[in-house]
């Protein structure tokens, strides 16, 4: 074995342990975890390495006013739950996250609740029998005026900041504040601008008009004498919101080109801004979004629609390499809404895979709980199809978000969110390992017999599930394996409650002479089973049984207790050497203790009762297994029966 073999062999290997820990050996002068984890204890030192515990940094909106709202209406996610009502519920955002939240709710409500709901304000106008006529043309208006207040502090910030009239126009006019955009020139005496502007977002005729006239300036080398925010002006009246094409030449009649968003310092909302109030396409929202696309593909827009928290340049908790190629949630809801029927369903799934992936909604791979909410809705409402959305990708969010709640210890939702798994078998395994690994949180010590009502009542989990837990965590962290029994009992795990009974708490009980407990514990048994139940029974509970109720009548000397007496004494001479023959090795200390002090009061009464002259087989008091020094009077005992019968 080599040195860097032998190193990994008795190095110290990193483990998980209760609770979630990350338990791992580190250098002293180690950096301590940061990110997605942070240290959850004190760390040991030592000469040369420190043993560290660290756990998952659950992101502080885990559990938001949405996330409830979404669970708590049924124990699945409902179809009827509506996008809107969600959004109502971050009423009042205050954080950057919060925000952008909010405004994914309030997209997805204008593109895919029910009209009256989405756009409930501009259905109440109009009559029943034509909104469904009318539906592409409302939502389109819904969008606009949910854009325009999106978009509008960075607008009024722009317009403010700006350096001429026409330069705070444009910045006017990404916000679509045609007005303004107009007050601004006429403060800029720029008349003949002002009144044209005022016109937008015009007609197809009036921007074929438009557009010949700049191509009539550019003919004639006039556009070199125009500045780029006037230039970017006209070619928004001609339904240009891309690029301004230049004029090559003579330098003085040379003019370059530019895309009007990166010139002016646009951010992507306001580029499709404009596109959605000014461009030839916009009087279809489908058209606007299709437009922003491909000049986005075709390298014509160089203002790449990344998250807002790339763009804002948030503290991020990990290290995206793929950072610049993340799009922002908000331009995935509306290139989903834009899809059309014949879209390839390959080309839909790669758009709902980088729409609901984490890593570009939340900015964290292990921050899966907005990307989940969407996936889950919009797979209920049946926006998209098992085809475009995999039961697998569901389930990957589903167990993502899961861990996420149980890192913040919310048992409740993350259990919850593992009953929208698609698999039965997967679904129970995984929540059963969920309550095993949290069941401290089943646990009440004031009241050790009720279980978390929510979970059996309202979820519908089987109690034995949650018994079964509690087991566990009765044996592993409360040492108490007389509760481990009845827990295990109420699962219905009989014969691991056997096992433990005859293994472990038998044996203690024995030693300790604690039969109280152990009267109580078997009881449960003969109350809780049927006869037959366990298929051991004879050489395990029923020998504890037995010695308990030999205890019982040791010193009564009735009739009736002689006889029952008798009759015990008969079945654990022949089931305590059965006890222990053939498990060579596999028999701890305590266990085998206790049954050298069961079949030493055996030996002591069926001597004291005289039966070895009455005819017993003396082969079975011989393999008595006796405990420790109580072999030899055993040997004592038999050697002068035997000559006894000798000289008789």
């Amino acid at each position: 074995m080599d040195e860097p073999e032998r190193g990994y062999h008795i190095s110290f290997k990193p483990r998980w342990a209760a609770g979630g820990t990350l338990v791992y050996s580190a250098a002293g002068n180690a950096p301590a975890p940061s990110g997605n984890m942070v240290s959850s204890k004190k760390p040991l030192s030592s000469e040369h390495k420190d043993v560290r515990f660290a756990r998952f940094n659950s992101p502080k909106d885990t559990v938001t006013t949405s996330l409830q709202l979404q669970l708590q209406q049924s124990p699945i996610t409902s179809a009827e739950t509506s996008f809107a009502a969600i959004a109502e519920s971050l009423a009042h955002p205050e954080t950057p996250d919060a925000q952008h939240e909010r405004a994914v709710w309030r997209l997805a409500s204008i593109l895919f609740d029910p009209i009256e709901i989405g756009c409930v304000d501009l259905t109440k106008n109009i009559p029943t029998a034509r909104v469904a006529e009318l539906e592409s043309r409302i939502r389109r208006d819904a969008l606009s005026n949910f854009w325009t207040e999106l978009v509008h502090t960075e607008a009024a910030q722009h317009a403010k900041d700006a350096s001429s009239s026409e330069e705070k126009a444009i910045a006017f006019l990404s916000g679509n504040s045609i007005e303004d955009a107009c007050s601004a020139l006429l403060e800029g005496r720029d008349f003949r601008l002002a009144t044209i502007v005022a016109q937008l977002p015009g007609n197809t005729k009036s921007k074929e008009m438009m557009a010949k006239q700049i191509e009539s300036w550019r003919s004639q080398n006039m556009i070199s004498e125009m500045t780029e925010p006037v230039r970017a002006l006209y070619e928004l009246l001609a339904g240009n919101t891309c690029i301004s094409e230049g004029k090559l030449g003579a330098s003085e009649d040379k003019a370059p080109a530019f895309g009007i968003s990166s010139r002016f310092g646009l951010d992507w909302r306001r580029s499709f801004g404009l596109r959605l109030w000014f461009s030839k396409a916009n009087e279809s929202l489908a058209d606007a979004v299709q437009l922003y696309v491909d000049d986005i593909a075709a390298g014509k827009e160089t203002v790449r629609p990344v998250p807002y928290f790339t763009e804002q340049s948030l503290a991020a908790s990990w290290n995206d390499t793929n950072a610049q190629g993340n799009e922002d949630t908000l331009l995935g809801l509306l290139k989903l809404y834009s899809r059309q029927l014949s879209s390839n369903t390959g080309d839909v799934r790669s758009l709902v895979t980088g729409l609901l992936s984490p890593a570009s909604v939340s900015g964290s791979p292990l921050n899966a709980r907005l990307s989940w909410q969407l996936a889950t809705l919009l797979r209920k409402k049946g926006i998209l199809t098992t085809a475009e959305l995999s039961n697998a990708s569901l389930d990957e969010l589903s167990l993502t978000l899961s861990s996420q709640l149980e890192a913040a210890d919310e048992l409740v939702f993350a259990t919850n969110v593992l009953l929208h798994l698609t698999n039965e078998s997967v679904r129970e395994r995984h929540i059963r390992d969920l309550l095993c690994r949290r069941a401290s949180a089943l646990y009440d010590a004031g009241n050790p017999d009720a279980l978390p009502t929510v979970l059996t009542q309202d979820f519908g989990l089987p109690e034995q599930w949650l018994w079964h837990a509690r087991a566990l965590y009765a044996r592993s962290m409360l040492d108490d394996h007389n509760a481990e029994v009845t827990y295990l009992l109420r699962a219905g795990d009989s014969t691991q409650a056997h096992t433990v009974l005859c293994r472990t708490v038998g044996p203690t009980a024995i030693i300790e002479r604690d039969y109280d407990s152990l009267r109580e514990l078997l009881g449960l048994f003969y109350d809780m089973l049927p006869a037959g139940a366990i298929e051991n029974w004879r050489t395990g509970g029923q020998v504890y049984f037995d010695y308990i109720h030999l205890l019982d009548l040791v010193n009564r000397d009735d009739d009736a207790s002689r006889a029952s007496r008798k009759e015990l004494l008969d079945r654990l001479t022949q089931a305590l050497p059965g006890i222990l023959e053939g498990r060579v090795g596999k028999v701890d200390l305590e266990e085998r203790v206790a049954v050298g002090e069961m079949a030493g009061l055996v030996k002591a009464e069926v001597e004291k009762m005289g039966r070895e002259e009455r005819g017993v087989d003396r082969n079975l008091i011989a393999r008595l297994p006796v405990a420790g020094g109580k072999y030899a009077k055993q040997g004592v005992d038999f050697s002068r029966a035997y000559y006894r019968g000798i000289v008789a």
